[in-house]
């Protein structure tokens, strides 16, 4: 019986080493596919925040199996949390203006 969820699967991934030309490749292929949501590149423990929603936990292991065949070479590390619900951290002051 498959696992069904509705909450958003964020995948953190880590690259060996990336250049621009295989980021590109990387933005366009999540970008053609209908569960990814966000790709984000930011100033985190990871390399790249990938946001994703499926119907079922088969949906997403597809997905990421996909991408981890395709990008095996610049992919050092993947972890993935599954989160109900987004959480917002104020802070004092801006960081970045």
């Amino acid at each position: 019986m498959p696992l069904y969820f509705s909450s958003i699967l964020w995948t953190f991934l880590y690259f060996k080493s990336i250049e621009e030309k295989e980021m590109n490749a990387l933005m366009d292929f999540v970008k053609n596919d209908k569960n990814a949501i966000h790709l984000i590149k930011q100033i985190s423990p990871w390399d790249v925040e990938l946001e994703i929603m499926c119907n079922n936990y088969e949906e997403y292991n597809v997905l990421l199996n996909n991408i981890t065949e395709k990008f095996h070479n610049i992919i050092h590390k993947v972890e993935t949390a599954i989160m109900g619900e987004d959480y917002v951290f104020p802070s004092n002051k801006m960081v970045f203006e």
